[in-house]
């Protein structure tokens, strides 16, 4: 119960699931762009959220480049937007 195990990418399908049963009630566009909803990410212009789940936003995958800090620092809780920051700016 008090393991911590990070998921990485399974949760791309879930999140997206969520994601096109909010586009079904109309709350939002597989079509909006990432900075609509999460203002102040600095390089994700033009992204969409259809983009992302489809995996073609061109924003690069962190892990493998941060994987080395990751395993050194265990118990530390890294912020959502950081993780984005430094896959845009490791951009394919």
């Amino acid at each position: 119960v008090d393991m911590t195990f990070r998921i990485g990418e399974n949760t791309t399908p879930m999140t997206c699931t969520v994601l096109l049963e909010l586009v079904d009630e109309g709350r939002v566009d597989l079509d909006d762009p990432l900075t609509k909803w999460v203002p102040g990410l600095v390089g994700a212009e033009g992204v969409t959220l259809r983009e992302l789940c489809q995996n073609t936003s061109g924003i690069g995958d962190y892990a493998a480049a941060l994987r080395t800090n990751f395993v050194m620092n265990p118990t530390r809780q890294w912020p959502p937007l950081e993780l984005a920051s430094d896959g845009i700016a490791m951009q394919r």
